[in-house]
């Protein structure tokens, strides 16, 4: 699998991080730690054609300019694998962006996750998958349910990223999102 993520930035990658460690020590949730640092995806595919997508992202990234989103709330994806996680609200920077990375990649993907498409896609920072069950999903919920939970994170990259079965997940390439000043 490949996915194209922006990793939070380092506060609210730290807020997260706790928030694993809540439900790993209250309910013994560990499936989390298999993946890449806290992020939200834009993009998921079965295989990419690498050179062109990176040559892509090169480009993206330079005609993107960085922006700020927030999490609250708790979500579950239901299903024989539940997800828990915390939704990302929908902004118009947010939105454009998402749609510009569907328009652009797809050429360079094939087997495309078409939840992540845009009339589907619900950003969100995972906090529990894999190891969510019947038994431990009450333990999970009941763990961060009761008190306010809302992070603010800087969008200000993207990373090219692939996983394969529970490996821990790899990151092919990543890119800052331009700021003025930055040296091209």
């Amino acid at each position: 699998m490949y996915a194209l993520i922006s990793e939070l930035d380092e506060n609210a990658s730290v807020q997260v991080m706790h928030l694993w460690r809540r439900l790993h020590d209250a309910c013994g949730l560990e499936g989390i730690f298999n993946f890449p640092d806290p992020h939200f995806t834009w993009f998921v595919c079965g295989g990419v054609q690498q050179a062109p997508l990176e040559a892509l992202l090169e480009v993206l990234k330079d005609h993107s300019e960085p922006f700020q989103v927030r999490a609250s709330g708790l979500g579950l994806f239901p299903g024989r694998s539940p997800v828990l996680f915390l939704p990302v609200v929908k902004t118009a920077p947010l939105m454009a962006l998402h749609e510009t990375i569907w328009n652009q990649t797809q050429p360079y993907a094939r087997k495309i996750n078409l939840y992540y498409s845009p009339a589907m896609w619900i950003p969100h920072i995972t906090l529990a998958l894999q190891d969510l069950s019947e038994r431990n999903l009450g333990c999970a919920v009941e763990a961060l349910a009761f008190e306010p939970i809302e992070i603010l994170s800087d969008v200000n990259n993207l990373a090219l990223v692939s996983q394969e079965g529970d490996d821990a997940g790899e990151t092919l390439a990543r890119y800052e999102l331009f700021q003025d000043g930055n040296t091209k």
